[in-house]
């Protein structure tokens, strides 16, 4: 008996003996294992799909301060999410900030470790404001070249000069592509 090339499904040719019943069978057993193999691929795709573009995030609502002028933790880290990612993530930062001097900016962007070192940057990817009032600011950035795989996005904080950066009410939330 010939077989399918693509799933290998039994059929009868001219130079089989006729035999109905079991061709039927044999056929119906076969097309029925191709159905399961398929469905467990689907399953398994919709599972990644669902997983990897749910967005991660968090929050750190207590208002904290900084005056470094390089990106660096706040006394509560973060907040920071773990998700895995391909080689793109939507990320958005942000909160309530405000700098003690109005010629002073505050910033709060974010670095990846894991299976991605990047340090905290300005370029693009910074929320920041140059104001004595509090502030509601984020920034959203589509953030390529990341390597697939586990990634942890950390916020981080500074001023760039002699001033005193307020954050509170701060969030991070990343969507994996």
């Amino acid at each position: 008996m010939a077989t399918t090339p693509t799933y290998g499904w039994p059929y009868q040719t001219l130079s089989d003996r006729p035999d109905g019943p079991n061709l039927g069978e044999d056929l119906a057993l076969a097309i029925e294992a191709t159905v399961v193999a398929l469905a467990a691929r689907v399953s398994t795709l919709e599972t990644t799909v669902n997983t990897t573009r749910i967005p991660q995030q968090a929050s750190v609502a207590t208002s904290q301060t900084t005056t470094s002028t390089s990106y660096t933790d706040l006394a509560t880290v973060g907040p920071a999410v773990t998700l895995t990612t391909g080689a793109t993530a939507l990320v958005t930062v942000g909160g309530q900030i405000q700098c003690s001097a109005s010629t002073i900016t505050a910033f709060m962007s974010w670095a990846v470790s894991g299976a991605t070192t990047s340090a905290a940057v300005d370029a693009g990817r910074a929320a920041a404001i140059a104001n004595v009032n509090l502030i509601c600011v984020s920034r959203v950035f589509l953030m390529t070249g990341l390597t697939p795989g586990s990634n942890t996005f950390t916020a981080k904080y500074k001023v760039n000069g002699v001033a005193t950066g307020t954050f509170q009410d701060r969030y991070i939330m990343v969507q994996a592509y």
